[in-house]
């Protein structure tokens, strides 16, 4: 269905017949004058009485006749313009188009052809409102019909459609592959273990939910030192980078100075990083701290000198 959408909206640009300068005068002034009824029109359709709306719709029906007639008649001119049948010309309009005869085109017909100026008001309010919706469709289907744009005009939209299309597709495939060759995080929604935790805080799943920013994710007891979180990986893997986000309110260095450890079973840790200079939280101007790491290991710890508040540990 989207190759389907995507061909028609790209090919519907495609041939448009070229006009001669009479006809192009001929159903501008016919368009110009029908587009100001058809806005009229719209601006009173909030009336509880749409009696005006629907005159004035009528009205435009007739002009956008002309002004289709006009563009598939070369032969049209001003005077059989203003003596045509706009009933029996909107009849061969929809054969053309092959739109089926329903109740509400009877309805549009009866209103076009009255030549009573009272026609509107006789209706009930049921039978008005039915006919102005039906004066509504039938206009917006007969606008459509005109298309007074130049082959080069059209040309240069067609340009452009391709033109985005193609954009869009670059990207799509962009974002496809660097999706697809991205280092995926270790560390997600991986098991996390604190030396205590400051109550009223955040589950200390929140040090790797994948979102940074904020407040924090975890924090451990203020009273207790050192403080420290341990992520388990589920297995043991090739580590080459641990990214760690730094709270995001403030009190942004009472941890420092940092260290982060590895180990494999969760008992004997080595150092692999260590910061001793305040970190960001990954917000803008605020670049988080990046540890490249050359190890393996299952388990990761993150050291604090004195309690650990942070909002997020991404581990490559």
């Amino acid at each position: 269905m989207f190759v389907r959408d995507a061909k028609r909206w790209l090919l519907a640009e495609g041939a448009t017949p070229v006009f001669t300068a009479r006809q192009r005068s001929l159903a501008g002034a016919y368009l110009t004058a029908a587009t100001r009824r058809l806005r009229l029109a719209q601006d009173l359709s909030s009336s509880e009485a749409p009696l005006m709306p629907a005159v004035l719709l009528s009205d435009a029906i007739g002009l956008l006749v002309r002004a289709t007639t006009s563009v598939r008649n070369p032969e049209a001119d001003s005077r059989s313009l203003k003596e045509l049948d706009a009933v029996t010309t909107l009849a061969e309009l929809r054969a053309i188009a092959g739109r089926a005869a329903t109740e509400e085109t009877r309805e549009v017909d009866e209103a076009v052809a009255s030549t009573d100026p009272l026609y509107f008001d006789s209706l009930d309010d049921l039978a008005l409102r039915r006919t102005h919706d039906a004066l509504a469709q039938e206009a917006e289907w007969l606008r459509n019909q005109v298309d007074l744009r130049s082959p080069t005009y059209v040309a240069a939209t067609r340009l452009g459609r391709v033109a985005a299309f193609a954009l869009v597709l670059g990207y799509l495939v962009y974002a496809g592959v660097t999706a697809a060759l991205a280092p995926r995080n270790l560390a997600l929604h991986k098991p996390v273990r604190l030396s205590s935790q400051e109550p009223g805080t955040p589950d200390p799943s929140g040090l790797v939910d994948g979102k940074t920013g904020g407040t924090y994710g975890a924090c451990t007891q203020v009273a207790q030192r050192p403080g420290w979180a341990i992520i388990d990986l589920e297995r043991e893997a090739k580590l080459s980078k641990i990214v760690v986000y730094n709270r995001g309110d403030s009190n942004f260095n009472d941890g420092l100075p940092f260290g982060i450890d590895v180990s494999t079973n969760g008992t004997d840790f080595h150092e692999v990083a260590h910061r001793d200079t305040p970190f960001g939280d990954g917000s803008f101007l605020s670049k988080p701290w990046s540890a490249a790491v050359h190890d393996r290991g299952r388990f990761v710890r993150i050291r604090a000198s004195w309690y650990l508040a942070l909002s997020e540990v991404e581990v490559f």
